[in-house]
């Protein structure tokens, strides 16, 4: 026998877990023996997931994802990327399919949606306008080296990065679908979180 099986395979009488090569006796009332052999193919899915601040991130990589709300069991339109960002406080899981396999993570609990600051890079770093037709500034109380800035959607896809050596006020031209965005700025091991209502329609 050969059979390819997603955890686990049952095969006369016996579960298996691993890939590998299988043997079974098989002896009649005569005497006359029987030898069954299987060659195992045992698929797995890693279905973790990781937790930074507001962030969830599902650890297999390469995979089919579909985030799901907790709380009420189902799933969240749009959100099909390895990462993803809530818009509110919850709990929430991902379903992971690789390999022609499925599972579901544990759901993890998020708190401090909505909430801008996260180990600031600095109590007046500013972003305006806000709304924005597209066009926004950045700006910081002094200047700060090794600048990321990210543009992320509501499905925790990243749209736009940019990388700075230093600097101080930072303008940008965001071309995309009216919504709210997630603007990351980040120096170093500090960052701040934007919440950013984009209005294509004033562009």
């Amino acid at each position: 026998d050969t059979a390819v099986a997603c955890f686990s395979y049952d095969w006369n009488g016996n579960t298996y877990t691993q890939s590998g090569n299988y043997e079974i006796k098989l002896s009649n009332e005569f005497g006359c023996d029987s030898l069954l052999t299987l060659t195992l193919e045992v698929n797995t899915v890693d279905a973790t997931v990781t937790v930074d601040s507001v962030t969830l991130m599902a650890n297999a990589g390469g995979a089919t994802y579909q985030w799901i709300d907790c709380s009420t069991g189902f799933a969240i339109s749009g959100a099909t990327n390895q990462v993803y960002i809530p818009t509110v406080d919850g709990s929430y899981g991902v379903i992971v399919t690789q390999n022609g396999c499925t599972d579901t993570s544990e759901c993890k609990d998020v708190f401090g949606v909505g909430v801008d600051e996260i180990n600031s890079v600095s109590n007046n770093i500013s972003l305006y306008p806000n709304p924005s037709s597209g066009f926004f500034t950045i700006e910081m109380d002094a200047m700060y080296k090794n600048i990321e800035v990210s543009i992320v959607d509501v499905s925790g896809r990243i749209l736009q990065r940019y990388f700075y050596n230093e600097g101080k006020i930072f303008h940008f031209d965001f071309d995309a679908a009216s919504g709210m965005y997630f603007i990351t700025v980040k120096s170093g091991e500090k960052e701040k979180v934007f919440k950013l209502v984009h209005d294509s329609t004033e562009k």
